[in-house]
């Protein structure tokens, strides 16, 4: 039963550390009044013409 609970442990801490180095990479850093949307908005932005100003 011992071994059981140190497995299941050992688990969730590998789970819990990938999961906290993935969100680094999609942080939105927005400095000069922009904002951050999603890729299927900036899609619709792009076919509607919206960054050919």
């Amino acid at each position: 039963m011992n071994k059981i609970i140190k497995i299941i442990l050992f688990g969730l801490i590998i789970l819990l550390t990938g999961c906290a180095g993935i969100s680094g990479e999609f942080d939105c850093t927005v400095t000069s009044g922009g904002k951050c949307l999603p890729m299927d908005k900036i899609n619709k932005m792009a076919d509607a013409g919206v960054f050919n100003r």
